[in-house]
């Protein structure tokens, strides 16, 4: 596999923000969770710390949740991991993303609902 033009990069697969309006028509860009996807061939232990390693420089950034969620998704499965405010991220539970009631959508749902405008 050759690697592509982003293997050096430290920035992950999706950012979601919610966008708030400022004076002046500028705009500020709160992320409130990230999502990683990898695939079956990579290994989870280099997925997960690159997921951390995510979740480590967002603790840093201004404009984030509080409890800042990374989601790693490895074919069906997904890693929650949690971020305080300046605390190393927390590797939560992994999950079936196709069972009855998955909790990723659960998780995706809270946060739609805590940021809705």
């Amino acid at each position: 596999m050759v690697a592509g033009a982003e293997a050096e990069k430290c920035f992950p697969d999706f950012v979601t923000v919610k966008v708030i309006p400022q004076p002046g028509g500028l705009r500020q860009h709160l992320v409130v969770c990230i999502v990683e996807v990898k695939r079956d061939e990579e290994t989870a232990s280099e997925a997960h710390t690159q997921i951390m390693t995510y979740m480590n420089r967002l603790a840093e950034h201004p404009l984030r949740e509080e409890n800042l969620r990374g989601f790693l998704v490895m074919g069906r499965w997904v890693t929650l991991v949690r971020s305080g405010t300046k605390v190393e991220p927390v590797r939560g539970a992994t999950f079936d993303m196709f069972a009855h009631g998955d909790q990723f959508t659960r998780e995706l749902a809270e946060i739609a609902v805590r940021n809705w405008n």
